[in-house]
């Protein structure tokens, strides 16, 4: 296991073990680790990628697991009005679309690119895909 390896190892760790003794993480802390993942993401460590972003998945509030998870359940991706749809009665549209923001901006969700179409489609109509 190289130096990157071992640190990213570490931190996975430690949101394990944050998350067993106190059951969430402050949102200030996982935000500084989501940006750390996205940067490792850049040295293809793909499986402790996945290990780091499994221990954050389990230390979200329910709302951003929800959204995330069925984004991760639909390779294709889903527009905002599916993950509603899917969310429906434990979420409002709205509360979908703030916390799949907040997924794209901790770098987990990014909106799929199109293969052509309408250039000026709407933003309800963005396809949106965990990374």
């Amino acid at each position: 296991m190289n130096r990157s390896e071992e640190l990213v190892s570490a931190v996975a760790g430690l949101l394990n073990a944050w998350n067993q003794n106190y059951q969430a993480i402050p949102d200030q802390l996982e935000d500084a680790l989501c940006s750390l993942s996205t940067t490792f993401k850049g040295f293809r460590l793909t499986s402790w990628n996945d290990e780091l972003q499994e221990a954050i998945l389990a230390s979200m509030p329910v709302g951003r697991q929800a959204v995330l998870r069925r984004l991760r359940l639909s390779p294709a991706g889903l527009t905002d009005e599916d993950l509603y749809l899917l969310l429906q009665g434990t979420m409002t549209a709205g509360q979908v679309k703030s916390r799949r923001k907040e997924l794209v901006d901790m770098g987990l969700v990014c909106k799929r690119e199109s293969s052509g179409g309408n250039a000026t489609a709407s933003k309800a109509h963005n396809v949106w895909q965990a990374t």
